[in-house]
């Protein structure tokens, strides 16, 4: 895997909004499949950022519900069984390229290659020759993105309240990543930052989308 987009930059710290902190991001869904509204959703997040951040490159990462691989479905298993799929978008690409690249690195997860398995089989300890893709696929990714699935309309504010609960946490917990929750409901689409960088309203609202902001008397 090339390094573009992954090159160090752990210390980096992003601007923060200091203005009233994003709630949420809608979107009217225009694509036909789950995974194709988490390809869209990263690539809302990562161009945010990266124009946001006057970033050339943003690379992040995705966590998904993966249960078929090739020669094996595993639909029927209970419990989390969560895939992280690495990310890379160069700012100004269009959702086509960028679609395009996700559907490689999907195929590629779904052949059963997953990287954070090989990294962390032996947790929490590491082996040296390994430390190097850690950084890269794991500490040095600007974008942490999951996504959750549908959910009921009704069920919007109560999810929306619950994820309000780990934003003072991952606020504190890192100024160099943009940590996010994806869902969807009937045709909306529903992004919602759960740390506060600056994201580029130019670019969201360029999109289609509708920027929510917190009620300052809450």
């Amino acid at each position: 895997m090339s390094r573009a987009g992954f090159s160090d930059g752990t210390s980096d710290v992003f601007d923060v909004n200091g203005g009233r902190p994003v709630r949420y991001l809608s979107f009217q869904l225009k694509r036909d499949t789950p995974e194709e509204y988490i390809a869209y959703a990263n690539y809302i997040i990562l161009g945010a950022l990266a124009a946001g951040q006057s970033r050339q490159q943003m690379s992040g990462s995705t966590i998904v519900d993966l249960r078929s691989f090739d020669g094996l479905d595993i639909k029927g298993v209970v419990g989390d069984v969560h895939t992280t799929i690495p990310l890379c978008l160069e700012r100004g690409e269009s959702f086509e390229t960028f679609n395009e690249k996700f559907d490689g690195w999907y195929k590629q997860f779904e052949s059963g290659i997953n990287f954070n398995h090989l990294l962390y089989r032996d947790y929490p300890r590491v082996q040296d020759m390994h430390r190097t893709f850690e950084h890269d696929l794991d500490d040095n990714l600007k974008v942490s993105s999951s996504f959750l699935g549908a959910i009921r309309e009704q069920e919007i504010p109560a999810m929306l309240e619950e994820l309000k609960a780990s934003h003072a946490i991952l606020q504190n917990f890192s100024t160099h990543k943009l940590y996010a929750s994806i869902f969807y409901t009937g045709k909306q689409l529903i992004i919602v930052p759960l740390s506060q960088p600056i994201l580029s309203e130019e670019f969201i609202t360029r999109l289609g989308g509708v920027i929510h902001h917190e009620n300052k008397s809450k």
